[in-house]
Protein backbone atom coordinates (compact mmCIF):
# COMPACT_ATOMS: atom_id res chain seq x y z
CA UNK A 1 0.00 0.00 0.00
CA UNK A 2 1.57 3.39 -0.62
CA UNK A 3 -1.52 5.05 0.45
CA UNK A 4 -3.87 4.03 3.12
CA UNK A 5 -6.65 1.43 1.61
CA UNK A 6 -4.77 2.08 -1.78
CA UNK A 7 -3.78 -1.02 -3.79
CA UNK A 8 -0.80 -0.42 -6.05
CA UNK A 9 -1.02 -1.10 -10.06
CA UNK A 10 1.90 -3.04 -9.29
CA UNK A 11 3.36 -5.34 -6.92
CA UNK A 12 6.22 -4.26 -4.66
CA UNK A 13 9.31 -5.73 -6.07
CA UNK A 14 7.00 -7.33 -8.91
CA UNK A 15 6.47 -6.15 -13.01
CA UNK A 16 3.10 -7.12 -13.56
CA UNK A 17 1.11 -4.35 -14.06
CA UNK A 18 -2.43 -4.99 -12.80
CA UNK A 19 -5.87 -3.04 -14.60
CA UNK A 20 -8.63 -1.67 -12.56
CA UNK A 21 -10.43 -5.09 -12.54
CA UNK A 22 -7.90 -7.26 -11.28
CA UNK A 23 -7.89 -4.54 -8.31
CA UNK A 24 -10.93 -4.53 -7.84
CA UNK A 25 -11.37 -8.53 -7.77
CA UNK A 26 -8.10 -8.65 -5.46
CA UNK A 27 -9.56 -5.95 -2.99
CA UNK A 28 -12.95 -7.49 -2.82
CA UNK A 29 -11.16 -10.88 -2.43
CA UNK A 30 -9.71 -9.24 0.65
CA UNK A 31 -12.93 -7.69 2.32
CA UNK A 32 -14.47 -11.15 2.24
CA UNK A 33 -11.47 -12.69 3.62
CA UNK A 34 -11.53 -10.18 6.65
CA UNK A 35 -15.14 -10.52 7.39
CA UNK A 36 -14.51 -14.13 6.54
CA UNK A 37 -11.85 -14.24 9.69
CA UNK A 38 -14.09 -11.75 11.62
CA UNK A 39 -16.83 -13.87 12.00
CA UNK A 40 -14.92 -16.96 12.51
CA UNK A 41 -12.85 -15.19 15.53
CA UNK A 42 -16.29 -14.05 16.83
CA UNK A 43 -17.79 -17.90 16.30
CA UNK A 44 -14.75 -19.92 17.62
CA UNK A 45 -13.43 -17.54 20.41
CA UNK A 46 -15.15 -14.11 21.44
CA UNK A 47 -18.56 -16.29 21.86
CA UNK A 48 -17.61 -18.06 24.71
CA UNK A 49 -15.17 -15.43 26.38
CA UNK A 50 -17.25 -11.96 26.68
CA UNK A 51 -14.14 -10.41 27.89
CA UNK A 52 -13.37 -11.05 24.05
CA UNK A 53 -14.18 -7.90 21.59
CA UNK A 54 -12.95 -6.98 18.06
CA UNK A 55 -13.83 -4.30 15.81
CA UNK A 56 -15.34 -5.05 12.63
CA UNK A 57 -13.56 -4.19 9.50
CA UNK A 58 -14.03 -1.26 7.62
CA UNK A 59 -16.67 -1.76 4.68
CA UNK A 60 -15.19 0.30 2.05
CA UNK A 61 -13.28 -1.03 -1.25
CA UNK A 62 -10.55 0.65 -3.23
CA UNK A 63 -11.03 4.02 -1.54
CA UNK A 64 -7.50 6.02 -1.89
CA UNK A 65 -8.39 8.44 1.20
CA UNK A 66 -10.19 5.80 3.81
CA UNK A 67 -8.81 5.90 7.31
CA UNK A 68 -6.95 2.70 7.85
CA UNK A 69 -5.27 1.50 11.04
CA UNK A 70 -2.69 -0.39 9.30
CA UNK A 71 -3.80 -4.11 10.01
CA UNK A 72 -7.25 -5.67 9.11
CA UNK A 73 -8.28 -6.39 12.95
CA UNK A 74 -7.94 -5.75 16.45
CA UNK A 75 -8.60 -8.30 19.21
CA UNK A 76 -9.15 -6.65 22.47
CA UNK A 77 -9.07 -7.60 26.07
CA UNK A 78 -9.67 -4.83 27.79
CA UNK A 79 -7.55 -1.79 27.15
CA UNK A 80 -5.01 -4.16 25.45
CA UNK A 81 -5.47 -5.24 21.89
CA UNK A 82 -3.56 -7.27 19.78
CA UNK A 83 -3.19 -6.33 15.64
CA UNK A 84 -3.85 -8.82 12.98
CA UNK A 85 -3.83 -9.07 9.45
CA UNK A 86 -5.65 -11.50 7.00
CA UNK A 87 -3.91 -12.27 4.07
CA UNK A 88 -6.34 -13.50 0.42
CA UNK A 89 -5.57 -15.94 -2.02
CA UNK A 90 -7.43 -18.06 -4.02
CA UNK A 91 -9.24 -21.48 -3.54
CA UNK A 92 -6.00 -23.28 -5.21
CA UNK A 93 -3.71 -21.66 -2.68
CA UNK A 94 -1.54 -23.61 -0.78
CA UNK A 95 0.74 -20.62 1.02
CA UNK A 96 0.71 -17.82 2.69
CA UNK A 97 3.23 -15.32 0.84
CA UNK A 98 4.92 -12.06 2.63
CA UNK A 99 6.92 -10.16 0.01
CA UNK A 100 10.46 -9.52 1.20
CA UNK A 101 10.57 -5.52 1.24
CA UNK A 102 7.56 -5.16 2.74
CA UNK A 103 9.02 -6.55 6.15
CA UNK A 104 12.27 -5.92 8.02
CA UNK A 105 13.63 -5.98 11.36
CA UNK A 106 14.61 -2.49 12.96
CA UNK A 107 18.00 -1.69 15.53
CA UNK A 108 15.66 -3.47 17.92
CA UNK A 109 15.36 -6.27 16.10
CA UNK A 110 11.67 -6.16 15.79
CA UNK A 111 9.48 -7.14 12.47
CA UNK A 112 8.37 -4.01 11.13
CA UNK A 113 6.16 -2.68 8.22
CA UNK A 114 7.60 -0.78 5.64
CA UNK A 115 4.57 -0.01 3.71
CA UNK A 116 3.18 1.64 7.21
CA UNK A 117 5.47 4.22 8.43
CA UNK A 118 7.37 1.29 9.89
CA UNK A 119 4.65 0.21 12.00
CA UNK A 120 5.67 -3.07 13.88
CA UNK A 121 4.28 -6.14 12.52
CA UNK A 122 0.65 -7.56 13.66
CA UNK A 123 1.09 -10.65 16.06
CA UNK A 124 -0.46 -12.80 13.76
CA UNK A 125 -0.90 -13.23 9.71
CA UNK A 126 -4.28 -15.56 9.43
CA UNK A 127 -4.19 -17.05 5.39
CA UNK A 128 -7.58 -17.35 3.57
CA UNK A 129 -8.95 -18.67 0.52
CA UNK A 130 -11.38 -17.15 -1.09
CA UNK A 131 -13.74 -18.78 -3.52
CA UNK A 132 -12.98 -16.22 -6.79
CA UNK A 133 -16.16 -17.63 -8.57
CA UNK A 134 -18.30 -15.85 -6.34
CA UNK A 135 -16.95 -12.88 -7.17
CA UNK A 136 -17.12 -13.75 -10.99
CA UNK A 137 -20.70 -14.70 -11.09
CA UNK A 138 -22.01 -12.50 -8.71
CA UNK A 139 -20.08 -8.95 -9.33
CA UNK A 140 -18.87 -8.97 -13.22
CA UNK A 141 -19.88 -9.33 -16.52
CA UNK A 142 -17.62 -10.69 -18.53
CA UNK A 143 -14.55 -8.24 -18.11
CA UNK A 144 -16.68 -5.51 -17.05
CA UNK A 145 -18.58 -4.40 -13.77
CA UNK A 146 -22.23 -5.24 -13.56
CA UNK A 147 -23.71 -2.16 -11.74
CA UNK A 148 -26.74 -4.49 -11.22
CA UNK A 149 -25.94 -7.00 -9.99
CA UNK A 150 -27.86 -9.19 -7.58
CA UNK A 151 -25.54 -11.06 -4.97
CA UNK A 152 -27.03 -14.96 -4.45
CA UNK A 153 -25.65 -17.06 -2.03
CA UNK A 154 -22.72 -16.43 0.05
CA UNK A 155 -18.79 -16.11 -0.76
CA UNK A 156 -17.27 -19.33 0.53
CA UNK A 157 -13.73 -19.03 2.56
CA UNK A 158 -11.53 -21.74 4.18
CA UNK A 159 -8.85 -20.87 6.73
CA UNK A 160 -5.93 -21.92 5.08
CA UNK A 161 -3.77 -21.30 8.68
CA UNK A 162 -2.20 -18.78 11.20
CA UNK A 163 1.30 -17.93 11.21
CA UNK A 164 3.00 -15.55 14.45
CA UNK A 165 5.24 -12.59 13.43
CA UNK A 166 7.75 -13.96 15.46
CA UNK A 167 8.29 -16.96 12.93
CA UNK A 168 9.04 -14.46 10.35
CA UNK A 169 11.42 -12.76 12.22
CA UNK A 170 13.30 -16.18 12.45
CA UNK A 171 12.87 -15.86 8.62
CA UNK A 172 14.16 -12.70 7.92
CA UNK A 173 16.93 -13.42 10.50
CA UNK A 174 18.04 -17.11 9.05
CA UNK A 175 17.17 -15.98 5.45
CA UNK A 176 15.11 -18.90 5.26
CA UNK A 177 11.43 -19.98 3.75
CA UNK A 178 12.75 -16.98 1.53
CA UNK A 179 11.90 -17.23 -2.55
CA UNK A 180 13.10 -15.56 -5.32
CA UNK A 181 11.53 -13.58 -8.33
CA UNK A 182 10.67 -16.15 -10.93
CA UNK A 183 11.15 -19.14 -8.23
CA UNK A 184 8.35 -21.39 -8.51
CA UNK A 185 5.65 -21.47 -5.19
CA UNK A 186 6.85 -25.00 -3.22
CA UNK A 187 3.23 -25.47 -3.17
CA UNK A 188 2.39 -24.69 -6.38
CA UNK A 189 2.89 -26.93 -9.87
CA UNK A 190 4.20 -24.36 -12.19
CA UNK A 191 3.11 -20.98 -10.47
CA UNK A 192 5.97 -18.39 -10.86
CA UNK A 193 6.83 -15.36 -7.87
CA UNK A 194 6.51 -11.88 -9.60
CA UNK A 195 8.51 -10.66 -6.34
CA UNK A 196 10.43 -12.04 -3.47
CA UNK A 197 8.51 -13.58 -0.99
CA UNK A 198 8.94 -15.42 2.22
CA UNK A 199 6.55 -18.56 1.63
CA UNK A 200 4.60 -20.33 4.46
CA UNK A 201 3.63 -23.59 3.50
CA UNK A 202 0.22 -25.02 5.10
CA UNK A 203 0.45 -27.49 8.39
CA UNK A 204 -0.16 -30.51 6.54
CA UNK A 205 2.58 -29.97 3.42
CA UNK A 206 5.32 -32.43 2.82
CA UNK A 207 7.91 -29.39 2.70
CA UNK A 208 9.72 -30.23 5.86
CA UNK A 209 12.20 -28.25 5.22
CA UNK A 210 10.11 -24.68 5.64
CA UNK A 211 8.76 -23.30 8.14
CA UNK A 212 5.04 -23.68 8.34
CA UNK A 213 1.40 -22.17 9.60
CA UNK A 214 -0.23 -23.34 12.41
CA UNK A 215 -3.15 -25.29 12.15
CA UNK A 216 -6.33 -22.63 12.39
CA UNK A 217 -7.58 -23.51 15.20
CA UNK A 218 -4.41 -24.10 16.77
CA UNK A 219 -3.24 -20.42 16.04
CA UNK A 220 -6.25 -19.06 17.06
CA UNK A 221 -5.25 -20.24 20.73
CA UNK A 222 -1.75 -19.23 20.34
CA UNK A 223 -3.89 -15.99 19.76
CA UNK A 224 -5.73 -15.99 22.66
CA UNK A 225 -3.17 -16.95 24.96
CA UNK A 226 -1.01 -13.86 24.02
CA UNK A 227 -4.01 -12.08 24.40
CA UNK A 228 -4.21 -13.34 28.16
CA UNK A 229 -0.91 -12.69 28.58
CA UNK A 230 -0.68 -9.37 27.32
CA UNK A 231 1.80 -9.52 24.91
Amino acid sequence: MDDEGYLRPIREGGTTNRNQLVILKNNIEGKIAEFGVFNWINDKLIKNNPDLSCDSPSDWVGNKNSYDRGYDLFLKKGNFELPLEVKSSSLFAKSLLLEEKRWSLNDSLEVINNDHKEIKAPFAFISVKVDMNWIENNMLDGFKINNKFVVQDSPKIFINGVLESKILKKCIEEKTNLFQKNDIIPTSKSTKLDAPNYIFPVWSSNLNNLYKMHKPEFGLNVIHRALKKGL
